[in-house]
C-alpha cells in the first residue's frame, strides 16, 4: 500500500511539473506575442510617420527658389506661395521657417516651427520643432542633410532625435539618399522605442517632374534596427519597400524581424495599391495590420 501511495504522489508531482512547464511554455509564448504585436504595431505606425516627415522636409528644402523668397523675406512665406497651397500643409497653416544662412547661402540651417497644432493635407496633425542643416542643395553629389526632431509630434507619437540624409545622383536622371538616424519615439499608452536606420532611398519616378511630388515613387532598402524596453530587433527589408507622392502610407515590400539572427515574423504591404493595411505571418498564420493601429487581426 506504502508503495502505492508513493507510486501515486510520484505520478502527481510528476504531472503536476509538466503542467506548469507546459503553462510556462503557453505563458512564455503568449508573452513573446504580445511583444511582438506591440513592438510591430508601433514600428508600422512609426515608419509612415518617419516617411510622411521625410516627404515634407524634401518639399520644402529642396525648392531652391522658395527658401530664397523666404530669406528675402524676412523668413515669412511670401504670400505667392501660401496661394498656391506650396507643399501639402494646407492653406494658411504651413509651418513658421527661419532660415539662416553662411556667406555664399551654404551651409545653412532652416527652423520649421509647426506650433501647438499644423493639420497637413494628408489629415495629419503635427507639432513642435524640425531643424534642418543642409551643407549644400541636395541636388549636388555627396550633399548631406540633418535633421532633428526636439519634442516634436506627429499625430500622438512624440519624436525626439536625428536622421541624416547623403544624397548622390545628378537629380535629373537619378536621384539616391543614404539615411542613417538614431530617433527615440513615444507613444500616449507609454510604449517607448529607439529606433536606428541605415536606408537608401531611390526615386524611380517622377524624376522629370521637379515641382509635382503627386506622382513621385521611391524605393527603400536597408535594414532598421528597433529597441523597445529589453528587447532588440532588427527589422531587414528583404523586397524594397515603395513609398507614392499621393498615398500616406507604404503600398509594396516585405520586411523581416529577427532577433539574433532567428526570423520571427514577415510583414508584406501589399501589392502597390494605396490602404493602410500590412499582412504579418507569424508561427505559420497570417494576422491584418491597420498602420496606426495596436493590434493584429487574425486572417481566415
Amino acid at each position: 500500500m506504502k508503495k502505492f501511495v508513493l507510486a501515486l504522489g510520484m505520478t502527481i508531482i510528476t504531472v503536476f511539473f509538466f503542467a506548469c512547464e507546459k503553462d510556462e511554455t503557453i505563458n512564455q509564448s503568449e508573452s513573446q506575442t504580445e511583444a511582438l504585436e506591440k513592438v510591430t504595431t508601433a514600428e508600422t505606425t512609426i515608419e509612415a510617420a518617419v516617411e510622411e516627415l521625410g516627404y515634407e522636409i524634401d518639399l520644402f528644402s529642396e525648392d531652391t527658389k522658395m527658401m530664397t523668397a523666404i530669406e528675402l523675406n524676412n523668413n515669412r512665406i511670401p504670400v505667392e506661395y501660401l496661394d498656391k497651397k506650396h507643399g501639402r500643409a494646407i492653406l494658411q497653416q504651413c509651418p513658421n521657417i527661419t532660415i539662416v544662412s553662411e556667406p555664399g547661402g551654404f551651409p545653412k540651417t532652416i527652423t520649421f516651427d509647426y506650433g501647438d497644432s499644423t493639420m497637413l493635407n494628408g489629415g495629419f496633425i503635427v507639432a513642435g520643432i524640425i531643424e534642418v542643416y543642409m551643407s549644400a542643395h541636395l541636388i549636388f553629389d555627396g550633399a548631406e542633410r540633418t535633421v532633428t526632431y526636439s519634442n516634436f509630434v506627429f499625430d500622438t507619437i512624440g519624436i525626439n532625435g536625428t536622421r541624416s540624409n547623403v544624397f548622390s545622383g545628378d537629380f535629373v536622371n537619378s536621384r539616391v539618399y543614404t539615411v542613417t538616424s538614431d530617433m527615440n519615439f513615444s507613444f500616449p499608452d507609454g510604449t517607448l522605442v529607439n529606433r536606428q536606420e541605415d536606408l537608401t532611398k531611390e526615386w524611380v519616378g517622377g524624376l522629370e517632374t521637379i515641382y509635382n511630388h503627386l506622382d513621385d515613387v521611391i524605393l527603400i532598402s536597408g535594414d532598421i534596427t528597433i529597441t523597445s524596453g529589453e528587447d532588440v530587433f532588427v527589422k531587414e527589408i528583404t523586397e524594397e519597400l515603395m513609398k507614392k507622392g499621393d498615398c500616406r502610407w507604404i503600398v509594396d515590400g516585405i520586411i523581416e524581424f529577427t532577433e539574433n539572427g532567428t526570423l520571427l515574423l514577415s510583414i508584406d504591404y501589399g501589392d502597390g495599391e494605396c490602404d493602410d493595411i500590412a499582412i504579418v505571418t507569424y508561427q505559420g498564420e497570417e494576422y491584418e495590420i491597420t498602420i496606426g493601429g495596436r493590434k493584429w487581426k487574425r486572417r481566415g
